[in-house]
């Protein structure tokens, strides 16, 4: 059973700006969803308003972590593969439920929480999305999703890739 804990990751990158939208993902998840723990994981702290704004709520946790340089022996290049390696590490260690820092919660997600893992599809079924994931501590399909990494790491479509690969592994939970 996935725990209703959330985390979000931002500041891979030097000098980026907290924006609006962001502040609002985490208050959604907040309200819609009432999640006992949010988490907000970060390398480089963000700046603005809006993160000064987070950082006053007090269901928030902060953790600056180091940032991801390699998976495997491949060095990491873009900041979204940064991302993609820690939330691997992050669901590894906690489970739950990863929400970009885009994502607008509309809807509770209390019925998903009973599986052992989900994740939402796109590319008309033959991709699995990342935007949101739900996943117990230490699931299976989370070394499934990083094995591909490696040999697909930094190329345009590498991240695609390695989700077509997960794809065919495991039966993916429709989010209806």
């Amino acid at each position: 059973m996935v725990p209703n804990i959330c985390h979000f990751i931002a500041g891979m990158t030097p000098n980026e700006e907290f924006k609006f939208v962001y502040y609002v993902s985490v208050i959604s998840a907040i309200k819609i969803n009432k999640p006992k723990k949010v988490n907000y994981f970060y390398s480089y702290e963000p700046h603005g308003r809006w993160w000064e704004e987070l950082k006053k709520i007090k269901e928030v946790e902060f953790h600056q972590v180091p940032l991801p340089t390699h998976f495997g022996e491949k060095e990491i290049i873009y900041p979204q593969h940064r991302a993609d390696k820690l939330r691997i590490e992050i669901l590894r260690e906690h489970g739950g439920v990863y929400l970009d820092f885009d994502t607008i919660c509309v809807r509770p997600y209390a019925e998903i929480l009973k599986y052992k893992y989900a994740m939402g599809i796109e590319e008309e079924g033959k991709a699995v999305c990342n935007a949101i994931i739900f996943s117990e501590p230490n699931a299976e399909f989370l070394d499934l999703w990083a094995e591909p990494y490696e040999k697909v790491l930094n190329q345009r479509v590498g991240q695609k890739l390695a989700f077509i690969y997960l794809h065919k592994w495991l039966e993916i939970i429709p989010l209806r």
